[in-house]
């Protein structure tokens, strides 16, 4: 029995509720209950997919959609993973396609789809095929709530995250982008939104002596064609000196992710520094990068060509940066 009529009893009137609730997308998990956000919606997965439900917790209200998208941005944050959260209604004069057979009423529906679809695949294009997030709620570590006589899984979201949500937007959206100089710009946007201002000042000071991160994101490891494949081997070479085995490992069953993330960053960093100061970084980062994708003058090029070559590069330094300015201001 699917939705509405299989969601658990903790939710009152489900009918109403389900009616009420938003979907949001983002990848499967067998994690599909028992979590409460910001005491107001339950988040409930719908089995093997990867969609997501936020029902309201008074049935009779419906989920406001810029609650939703809220929500979804937190979700990729702490998975580092795209989400979505998509609209209850979107109209067929809405779809932006130039050709739409009239008679096709499935169109809106078709181009949700697809558009999901495209944020799946900007996650294969961004980490590969063997990057598998492991959805983080599932872990005993999780903290909980008594609801209603019910231990539910707490996700205070607003409480921690209300001060940094357009710069969680914006790391959602560069997590959706199949372009890498999109994807650059939306993670330097997220510097600029935090600082105030250009972030030059902020990233020189950064890679003078970078932080460490508080927020791991946990995923699981398999190379089914080479079972006994590694993780470390799977880790590009130059990183691999800067893990640290202790945080990498410090969960059963599953890897840290961000010690990855940070490990490559702190690799490129170290190849930048051979030939540029921090300040010369920085400016690298905002100047020659930043506004030269963004501006028309002296343009970052598209071309599978040195540009594009050095974004890819510099990716894996700012979104680190952009996890530990969020984090800072969060």
């Amino acid at each position: 029995m699917g939705l509405p009529w299989s969601l658990p009893d903790y939710i009152e009137n489900p009918k109403e509720a389900y009616d009420n609730s938003l979907q949001i997308h983002g990848f499967g998990t067998e994690l599909l209950g028992g979590m409460l956000v910001d005491e107001s919606c339950y988040l409930e997965g719908e089995e093997a997919s990867s969609y997501f439900y936020l029902i309201p917790v008074n049935s009779s209200k419906p989920v406001a959609y810029s609650f939703g998208s809220f929500v979804a941005d937190c979700l990729a944050f702490e998975h580092a993973t795209p989400f979505q959260a998509l609209p209850n209604s979107f109209a067929f004069d809405e779809v932006p396609w130039t050709i739409k057979p009239p008679h096709r009423n499935e169109i809106p529906d078709l181009y949700l789809s697809d558009l999901t679809e495209s944020y799946e695949k900007a996650a294969a294009i961004t980490e590969g095929l063997w990057f598998r997030p492991e959805f983080r709620y599932s872990l005993p570590t999780a903290s909980t709530i008594d609801h209603k006589g019910y231990e539910l899984i707490h996700l205070d979201f607003s409480n921690v995250y209300a001060r940094v949500a357009q710069a969680l937007h914006l790391y959602n959206t560069a997590l959706r982008q199949t372009d890498p100089l999109s994807q650059f710009l939306n993670y330097y946007r997220i510097i600029e939104n935090l600082t105030g201002n250009n972030g030059k000042g902020w990233v020189e000071k950064c890679v003078g002596g970078l932080s460490d991160y508080k927020m791991e994101v946990f995923a699981t490891h398999a190379v089914p064609d080479r079972p006994r494949v590694s993780l470390i081997r799977c880790i590009e070479r130059n990183a691999r000196k800067y893990l640290r085995k202790k945080r990498l490992y410090e969960r059963t069953k599953v890897y840290n992710f961000t010690e990855v993330i940070r490990a490559c960053a702190l690799a490129r960093m170290d190849d930048l520094k051979r030939t540029h100061t921090a300040q010369q970084i920085a400016k690298r980062l905002w100047n020659t990068n930043r506004c030269g994708i963004s501006h028309g003058r002296r343009i970052r090029r598209h071309d599978l060509d040195t540009d594009f070559k050095e974004i890819l590069a510099d990716i894996k330094l700012v979104r680190f940066l952009a996890r530990l300015i969020i984090e800072q201001h969060s």
